[in-house]
């Protein structure tokens, strides 16, 4: 993990890259994390989906199409965390994120590898607009 002891260092440190090493950094990132994700000898807390979907939305640009699946399950799961502290806001980001990144490749659809993740995603979706009272969607 990499913690900037203040955002100014980070400033400067992000300064230093273009947006396609950025992209690249950030997809690097997910891409480690998510394959550590499912490893049982990694300890509850450094399993977090929230940071994961952090690196993966700012890195999807650059993120290989093998790894859309786990990064779908980890949105959903992020997605979980977050609506279970009400932050659905939040929760609905990763549920969106979670449903269009399969729209970058048009040779594969989630409905065909997991349909039971994208009826979960979709479900939890529509509970999460209704949290945020965002009727209009359901038209």
């Amino acid at each position: 993990k990499y913690l900037f002891a203040h955002n100014k260092f980070q400033d400067a440190a992000y300064q230093r890259f273009n947006e396609t090493q950025l992209d690249r950094m950030h997809a690097h990132i997910a891409t480690m994390l998510a394959n550590n994700y499912l490893e049982e000898d990694i300890l509850p807390d450094d399993r977090n989906p929230i940071e994961i979907m952090h690196h993966a939305k700012l890195g999807i640009a650059k993120i290989e199409h093998n790894m859309y699946h786990l990064i779908t399950q980890i949105a959903y799961r992020a997605s979980k965390m977050a609506s279970e502290t009400y932050s659905y806001d939040q929760a609905l980001s990763f549920l969106t994120f979670a449903s269009d990144i399969w729209e970058l490749e048009v040779k594969d659809s989630l409905w065909k590898i997991d349909y039971n993740l994208a009826c979960d995603i979709m479900i939890e979706k529509l509970n999460t607009q209704v949290n945020l009272k965002q009727f209009e969607e359901y038209e």
